[in-house]
């Protein structure tokens, strides 16, 4: 892919995907060239850098679910489902308690009645 220089002072920006990576979003190189000179200015290789660096370039494949394919991408699915389910089974239990709760108070008040 290739970005053009917005105006007289910009440079070009050029990103090549690396076919031999695990996944095609994970592997990329970018790399920054003078719009007179045709000089390199930057040159970034995914993976490389600081941990940082690598951490961001793993973020996208990885919430995307593209890094690992199917096997990801039910997990994510179904830890994105863990929260309402939680929410849920947590409503139901309360409604439980509750209700266990008020029969037991009526339960007392029906003995110290008597």
């Amino acid at each position: 892919m290739l970005s053009a220089p917005a105006n007289g002072q910009g440079i070009y920006y050029v990103w090549k995907r690396d076919v031999s990576e695990l996944r095609r979003y994970i592997g990329y190189r970018e790399i920054a060239i003078d719009q007179y000179s045709g000089e390199i200015l930057k040159m970034y290789d995914a993976g490389s850098g600081s941990a940082g660096d690598v951490l961001l370039d793993w973020q996208w494949p990885l919430h995307s679910g593209y890094a690992f394919g199917w096997p990801e991408r039910i997990l994510v699915l179904s830890s994105g489902l863990a929260c309402p389910v939680l929410f849920v089974t947590g409503v139901i239990r309360w409604r439980q308690k509750y209700r266990a709760r008020r029969s037991a108070e009526k339960l007392d008040r029906h003995r110290t009645d008597r």
